[in-house]
């Protein structure tokens, strides 16, 4: 089963709305519940301490009897944390999250950490806004071809990481590439697809369009 968590961050509506589909498992995290009731989707349930939903979705809410599970506002984990340990739970094993990035960077940040969580146990995350979508980097995967769409790897070990690109403008061969290195941004597909294979180390995928 495949949930979508919906958090507080910038969203594009039509977006989100495209992606959600009718077996999906929802939740709204505290003011991402203010997107779903503005296209007219009831989430399964809501989490977070609610203190920046505002008070006519709150009712709208109470009227579609939706669940909520509600926190204190001084806790050890944001809500979205929270969220998806609660997805974890309950069996999901894909994960898209919009509304985890936006103005708040430490927030973004924190979100974006998250996906490595959710990759070492085997849950396939994903956080989309309206200009990109970043992944926590499996070993090797294929990325489609699109026009106008940016294709970057992102270091995350110290260490650096072992790369190899084909079916790219810029292809690489076993590459090192060292912790905080912009060699690995703005590459794209040339190919019908891409294959990212990664030989060592950890890294973020991020498909970017302008």
């Amino acid at each position: 089963m495949r949930g979508v968590l919906v958090s507080g961050g910038s969203i594009n509506v039509v977006q989100l709305k495209q992606h959600i589909r009718e077996n999906d498992f929802i939740v709204a995290v505290d003011s991402g519940l203010n997107y779903l009731k503005e296209i007219d989707i009831l989430p399964h349930i809501l989490i977070g301490d609610l203190d920046s939903v505002k008070e006519d979705t709150l009712l709208w809410s109470k009227e579609k009897d939706i669940s909520i599970l509600k926190y204190p506002i001084e806790k050890d984990k944001t809500d979205t944390e929270i969220a998806i340990d609660y997805l974890i739970y309950k069996g999901i094993n894909e994960i898209l999250m919009f509304g985890c990035t936006g103005t708040r960077l430490d927030h973004s940040l924190s979100n974006i950490s998250l996906l490595r969580n959710l990759d070492k146990i085997g849950i396939i995350g994903r956080i989309i806004d309206d200009n990109n979508i970043i992944i926590y980097l499996p070993s090797s995967t294929k990325v489609e071809k699109k026009d106008k769409e940016f294709i970057s790897v992102i270091p995350l070990s110290l260490e650096g990481i072992v790369l190899t690109l084909r079916g790219f403008y810029y292809e690489l061969d076993g590459e090192y590439l060292e912790y905080s290195t912009s060699l690995g941004i703005s590459n794209f597909v040339v190919d019908d697809y891409g294959e990212v294979i990664l030989e060592k180390g950890e890294a973020l995928l991020i498909l970017s369009k302008d």
